[in-house]
């Protein structure tokens, strides 16, 4: 039997719990960033949280397109993290937290697209198996969806079909899939490891807003 996300009004609300727990679960975790690489993986981490509470606002706007946009933005956030943290080299990371300049800006977008990103974290032994395998799954399973809402292409025009109200549960279910590889990876960054248990109990707490593997 394949599973189903729940009705789209309780994912919502158990969303917003979710992520008001995040916040309180890591708020007080002691992290530690006293070095320029675990500083800057940290800001990434943070954007990527930002963007998961705008996939929610958007949500309870009935914004498809717009948070399936903003789910893309998340993705690449949480996936410039894991690259911080795991694959760039010393020069890339002080390019990323140089003050904002014409000269920086264009360093920064020499930095890689997302595919050269994920390549580089597949291909360091420091990085986890299972956050290898999560950031290659979703972009595989998600990447034309993606693109093609985020640049009005078949997706987002054919509105009439009536499958919007799952669309956006899919979509809250993956941003949520992403948060929790956004929680483990701060506490990674941020020198406790101690604390991932701490993020799968409460991640486990609320399963029925996750995928679920096959």
């Amino acid at each position: 039997m394949s599973w189903a996300p729940p009705p789209l009004a309780r994912l919502l609300s158990r969303t917003e719990q979710l992520l008001s727990r995040f916040d309180e679960t890591l708020g007080d975790a002691g992290l530690a960033y006293d070095d320029l690489r675990s500083a800057v993986t940290l800001d990434a981490l943070l954007v990527a949280r930002q963007h998961a509470e705008a996939v929610v606002v958007l949500a309870r706007a009935q914004l498809l397109s717009s948070a399936i946009g903003v789910l893309r933005m998340q993705y690449e956030a949480v996936l410039r993290g894991a690259w911080l943290m795991f694959a760039a080299t010393e020069k890339e990371v002080a390019i990323l937290s140089a003050p904002l300049t014409p000269g920086t800006l264009q360093a920064s977008k020499n930095l890689g697209t997302s595919v050269e990103l994920l390549t580089a974290i597949e291909l360091s032994s420091g990085a986890p198996p299972p956050l290898k395998l999560a950031l290659r799954e979703f972009r595989e399973s998600s990447k034309d969806v993606l693109n093609s809402h985020s640049h009005a292409g078949l997706h987002p025009l054919r509105r009439h079909d009536g499958h919007f109200e799952r669309e956006m549960a899919t979509t809250l279910v993956a941003s949520n899939g992403l948060t929790y590889l956004t929680a483990m990876s701060i506490v990674h960054a941020g020198g406790v490891p101690e604390r991932q248990g701490d993020v799968n109990v409460l991640f486990t707490s609320y399963s029925d807003c996750m995928n679920r593997r096959r």
